[in-house]
């Protein structure tokens, strides 16, 4: 008994000490930290669409769906299986993963030329998969939410959410994103944020004149 508690207790803290390790991190994804500049973004997934304001650009990358469809239906085709097609498929049309789920949607959000808000569009259906690689990498979230909503002509549907906190920022991982097939994960720096919630606050007071 005395034994097994010595293990468990062993396994604890090398659990604690790997958390701890992750959080002292540069919050990043795939190499892109939280605070580059859009060139250097722009390097990294050459395929993104940037526009905007010098002060508040976005670059976002969207693959065609129907390409995305007929692509990997002739991979199967030629007797691959769906693992190693749907993999060939995104290097193919340059779409990225996240936890081994492929990504929908990037946004790149940027304030004064320094990356702000990365956010990431998965299928809601391989919610699942994508929280346990980010619980295993970082360990428990600071924040671990659920409540219930009823989207329009549906019934009430359970939402989770998870939220790691770090000295430079948040990740935020979301079951139901805006759509209802699409889940979310976004990174986001301290100063992004209060950046972004100024824009959003502009644009209000823009669209509230303009009536």
């Amino acid at each position: 008994m005395k034994e097994s508690m010595k293990l468990l207790n062993l396994l604890f803290l090398v659990l604690a000490a790997a958390t701890v390790s992750a959080a002292e991190e540069p919050l990043a994804f795939k190499g892109v930290a939280i605070g580059a500049t859009e060139e250097e973004v722009v390097q990294k997934y050459p395929k993104l669409s940037c526009r905007g304001e010098p002060d508040r650009r976005r670059c976002f990358q969207s693959p065609s769906e129907k390409e995305y469809k007929q692509l990997l239906s002739a991979c199967i085709g030629r007797g691959e299986s769906p693992a190693t097609c749907s993999q060939q498929v995104n290097e193919a049309l340059g779409m990225e993963t996240v936890a081994g789920v492929p990504i929908k949607y990037m946004l790149f959000r940027f304030h004064d030329n320094k990356l702000g808000g990365i956010d990431l569009v998965t299928p809601m259906a391989q919610f699942n998969k994508v929280a346990v690689g980010f619980l295993d990498r970082y360990g428990k979230p600071a924040k671990d939410e659920s409540w219930a909503f009823t989207p329009k002509g549906g019934g009430a549907i359970q939402n989770r959410e998870f939220e790691w906190s770090f000295p430079t920022g948040i990740i935020r991982v979301t079951r139901w994103s805006a759509q209802l097939n699409d889940s979310s994960v976004m990174y986001l720096s301290r100063e992004g944020a209060r950046a972004f919630a100024g824009q959003s606050s502009e644009d209000r007071k823009k669209a509230a004149s303009d009536l």
